[in-house]
């Protein structure tokens, strides 16, 4: 009997060794998902491995997620969707930051829970692990990619809420007696059997309903052989940025404006004004007074990439001011006229002849008599000049008067 025995006891231990292979531990990981109205999912993933990376979490939750792994980064986050909640571009019909062309961002911000807060992650998700109990979060509003930081973080939910896990309770089999045989010896002792484990599954939750859970293929860590370091993966420099700014963009001729820009991810910057360019800061202004209409054209460069944008500063001629009314001259006074007296002729003395007595006188003929002829001969009448100047300057007086006056009133209306 005592060779039954053996074999019965070395039955029972193959029999337990079998159950506690079966009942090999998994890790799990919480998943939560805020989407840009601000509804939440969450997930439960598990895995057989002792780390997976955040993109692989994302793969085993269930929910619909575009990744673009052509990326630097490694697998980068375009859209997520749960049911009808859907956010993000859809690569490749779009570029995977199709929000996030500009100062203004809006992209899937990247989170881990540490000591009940989030923290934005340094990493991309396909380059980061997540291990048992970790909770990851993901977040779609607007932030500063390039600079590290989001200004939408999902709500924090502990570990324990999202992943409700239950300790399977073990329960004992029927207690196997050898049979007693003449000769005394000791009985077995009877062995307990664990109940058979749940098959794995993944414990996905969507706030507020939870949906039926399925079982997901586990995903296996490729180990790298002993010696071989991983080779660092490079990381990608984002795109230029060129904020450019012309005012005004219309002068009159004669005046200036103001050039002004700010170069964001570039190495050079090169202004081109048409007459070539010449190297500039990356930040800076710059007043231009161009005689004629100018485009001013402002290049970024770097080793990888190159951007440019122009403006044109457009000159227009002065209006014609209105001309100012000439004054009138003032009346010249008339002269006074004056009568000249003509020269008098001297009288022409006749000798008479002295007749004898009583011889008859002839007589002759009277001689005509000249009258003076009075011509008239224009003449500054005493004090004629001063007057002529002083009717001269009052007259410019009372025009200059009027002009300011006109002058006064229209300011008044404009104001």
């Amino acid at each position: 009997m005592r060779p039954k025995m053996i074999l019965l006891l070395a039955s029972l231990l193959l029999a337990l060794g079998w159950q506690q292979s079966r009942a090999q531990k998994y890790n799990h990981a919480g998943l939560v998902i805020r989407f840009g109205d601000g509804s939440v999912v969450t997930a439960c993933v598990q895995f057989d491995s002792e780390s997976i990376s955040g993109s692989e979490a994302l793969r085993l939750s269930g929910l619909n997620v575009i990744f673009d792994p052509a990326s630097s980064l490694g697998e980068t986050i375009c859209k997520i969707s749960a049911g009808s909640n859907s956010d993000g571009c859809d690569y490749p019909l779009e570029d995977c930051f199709c929000q996030c062309q500009g100062a203004d961002c809006v992209y899937w911000a990247y989170y881990h829970l540490k000591n009940n807060a989030w923290e934005y992650s340094g990493q991309g998700a396909s380059n980061y692990r997540v291990r048992d109990g970790d909770v990851e979060g993901w977040a779609w509003g607007p932030g500063n990619y390039y600079g590290g930081g989001s200004d939408v973080e999902p709500p924090v939910i502990p570990f324990d809420q999202i992943c409700h896990l239950s300790t399977p309770t073990p329960t004992s089999t029927s207690t196997l007696t050898a049979t007693p045989t003449p000769t005394p010896s000791p009985s077995p002792t009877p062995f307990a059997t664990d109940a058979p484990t749940p098959s794995p599954t993944v414990v996905k939750t969507f706030t507020p309903t939870k949906v039926p859970t399925r079982t997901p293929t586990p995903t296996r860590t490729p180990t790298l052989a002993p010696g071989v370091t991983p080779s660092p993966t490079p990381t990608p420099r984002p795109p230029i940025v060129i904020d450019f700014q012309l005012a005004p963009d219309i002068v009159i001729a004669g005046e200036c404006a103001q050039l002004q820009w700010t170069i964001r991810n570039a190495d050079t910057a090169l202004l081109d004004d048409g007459a070539g360019e010449e190297n500039v800061p990356l930040s800076s202004a710059r007043e231009v007074c161009p005689a004629h209409d100018a485009t001013y054209t402002l290049r970024a460069v770097r080793a990888d990439s190159q951007q440019s944008e122009s403006r044109t500063l457009h000159i227009r001629a002065p209006s014609p001011s209105p001309e100012s009314p000439e004054p009138t001259p003032p009346p010249s006074p008339t002269p006074f006229l004056t009568a000249t007296p003509s020269p008098t002729p001297a009288p022409t003395s006749v000798s008479t002849p002295t007749l004898a007595a009583g011889a008859p006188v002839a007589t002759e003929p009277a001689a005509p008599t000249f009258q003076p002829i009075s011509r008239l001969t224009p003449q500054p009448e005493p004090g004629s000049e001063g007057r002529s100047s002083l009717f001269t300057l009052g007259g410019f007086l009372i025009i200059l008067i009027a002009l300011m006056g006109g002058g006064v009133w229209a300011l008044r209306r404009q104001s």
